[in-house]
């Protein structure tokens, strides 16, 4: 084969592996990039090299495969700065960002997506800047409301709201007129988070984006429930739920299943188990290797639900068993705010404190208290 028809072929096995990744069909773009990678063994300094083990972190990426992923998105990496490819050091810091968000580890997506903003100064393309911005700024918020760094979230959604707004893109504001909304609503603050879910509601109508519009509504029952007006609160769920289960986003009808078995707990504890029960059959149905951490987070809290149930029942063995299992969950992840409510639930249910980082001593005492 000469030298152009090898070209070509390249150009095509990358093309098609790129397409491959996108369809979900991992394992032939596994193949199609080993055919690539043959190809080009004898010429590490080919630019297709680099690209290649973007696309093979991709794919460790959404495999679950968290060490692989990172390793192939670090060579990329290193390729690529070697010749000072800003567009591509962008796409791989943005990658890298991603691959610690999949895998919980916050910090870390942070310092990567900040760095892929460094990147993104040297484009010469301006609306491509603007729009890699943006985008950066949105990732940025989602992880520090993690965080719990609110005050950032809002300043970086606030940025990536200007830059959508240069670009006239309702996608873009409607995300980041949420995300603000998010931050207030995490601070109690409802009144302002309220105006601007409103203000996102006309944008990502505007849009058609059903997956965001069915978190929306999420959101604004969690608003409702925390005011005390459940009616309103339990018809935004459903909403939620209807628009969720329709986009087959799963984890937010999970999500939306647990938080209306809630609204039943002080006076109709059996639906909240009913609840409960639906919402861990709805991520065991369809998690994945991508999604199962987050799967877990949220099952961490169904644990602690139902934990408040069966206590409500005077049931204290499955209460303790159930929260243990979301203590081991909330300490595992952080969850801060999570672990304080299940320390003094603990605490509640034993008369003891939780005085270790981890569950499982947690667990033996409750084992000699005869609790589990």
């Amino acid at each position: 084969m000469n030298s152009s028809a090898t070209e070509s072929l390249i150009t095509v096995l990358y093309e098609q592996a790129e397409v491959e990744i996108k369809n979900n069909d991992y394992k032939r773009a596994l193949s199609t990039l080993e055919k690539l990678m043959d190809l080009i063994k004898d010429c590490p300094e080919h630019y297709a090299y680099g690209g290649a083990k973007r696309l093979y972190a991709m794919i460790y990426k959404y495999q679950g495969k968290f060490q692989l992923a990172l390793n192939s998105a670090k060579e990329a990496l290193s390729f690529f700065t070697k010749r000072n490819d800003y567009m591509e050091i962008y796409r791989i810091r943005e990658l890298m960002g991603n691959i610690f968000h999949h895998f919980c580890r916050y910090s870390e997506a942070v310092k990567e997506w900040e760095l892929a903003l460094e990147a993104i100064s040297f484009f010469n393309d301006g609306m491509a800047q603007l729009r890699s911005k943006a985008k950066i700024h949105i990732k940025l918020g989602e992880v520090l409301i993690l965080l719990s760094r609110y005050k950032e979230a809002r300043s970086n959604y606030a940025k990536g709201l200007s830059y959508s707004q240069q670009l006239k893109d309702p996608a873009l504001m409607g995300k980041c007129k949420m995300g603000i909304g998010v931050t207030y609503h995490r601070e109690s603050r409802f009144k302002l988070a309220l105006q601007l879910y409103y203000q996102a509601f006309k944008l990502i109508r505007k849009n058609n984006d059903q997956v965001l519009m069915g978190r929306l509504f999420h959101c604004l029952g969690d608003i409702f429930t925390k005011l005390g007006q459940f009616e309103k609160a339990k018809k935004k769920y459903e909403k939620s739920l209807e628009i969720s289960e329709k986009t087959g986003d799963f984890l937010t009808s999970a999500a939306t299943l647990r938080e209306i078995g809630r609204l039943y707990l002080d006076f109709d504890p059996e639906k909240t188990a009913f609840f409960c029960e639906r919402s861990l059959d709805k991520l065991i149905e369809n998690i994945t290797a991508e999604t199962r951490w987050e799967c877990e987070r949220l099952m961490g809290k169904i644990f602690y639900l139902m934990a408040l149930y069966h206590l409500q029942k005077n049931e204290k063995k499955e209460a303790m068993s159930n929260l243990i299992e979301a203590g081991e969950i909330f300490h595992k992840f952080d969850m801060k705010k999570e672990k304080k409510s299940a320390e003094i639930l603990y605490q509640r249910i034993t008369g003891q404190p939780v005085k270790t980082k981890s569950y499982s001593k947690s667990r033996v005492l409750s084992v000699k208290l005869g609790l589990i």
